[in-house]
């Protein structure tokens, strides 16, 4: 298994990164992207759900992509601490700059990696809100949500502008309400999938996987 790690220039002073994972024989007309959790609640290239998609996505043959949001990498954005940082955005639950962020990064790891390959975004917890954002830029063959936070933020416009996209909730989630999203689900032609107990995945990243692996191949 090999990883590159692409710096992405996001202004003069930010910079993010994405890592690549791929073997010898991974399928080149394929990029996986894998889009984190809020920062405030492990949302990193080390969280437990991405790590474990990341590595299992690599096994099983694709070209896989993890990458953090703006402050992860360096603790700052600027000279502001990125807890600070994030807490703000948090307050205002305005998220177009990471948006922005994560646009430049799949353009990036794309036009350098492979260029014509086509784009699966797999997203879980937050990671929904910026990848729900970016389909409608990008010709995407498969999306797969993972405990979009529906108690915590407004998904139903996204919701709307993305119908029959497909979603995996954990049965006891306390961000993810199964009846709230069973309710999107009739409204906006979503398809839901049970898998785990709640919305950390913690003893249920393998069976996670095995049930992304199964709706990406389908």
């Amino acid at each position: 298994m090999f990883e590159e790690i692409i710096p992405v220039p996001i202004t003069e002073s930010l910079t993010v990164n994405a890592v690549i994972g791929y073997t010898d024989f991974a399928r080149e007309d394929e990029l996986v992207f894998i889009f984190a959790p809020h920062p405030l609640l492990g949302g990193d290239l080390n969280n437990n759900v991405v790590d474990t998609l990341f590595k299992g996505y690599i096994s099983a043959g694709k070209i896989a992509v993890k990458f953090s949001y703006r402050g992860v990498d360096s603790g700052y954005v600027g000279d502001e601490p990125f807890l600070t940082y994030w807490d703000k955005l948090e307050r205002t639950k305005q998220f177009s700059h990471i948006v922005e962020d994560s646009q430049k990064v799949i353009d990036a790891v794309t036009a350098q990696f492979s260029p014509e390959a086509s784009l699966v975004f797999v997203s879980y917890s937050f990671g929904n809100i910026i990848s729900l954002e970016l389909q409608q830029r990008f010709a995407i063959k498969k999306f797969i949500g993972i405990a979009p936070p529906v108690n915590e933020y407004n998904f139903e416009p996204l919701f709307r502008c993305n119908r029959g996209t497909s979603y995996i909730i954990p049965d006891n989630d306390v961000f993810c309400a199964s009846t709230a999203m069973r309710d999107y689900a009739k409204q906006y032609d979503l398809k839901i999938t049970s898998c785990g107990d709640d919305h950390f995945f913690r003893g249920n990243e393998r069976q996670l996987l095995d049930t992304t692996m199964t709706m990406l191949e389908g």
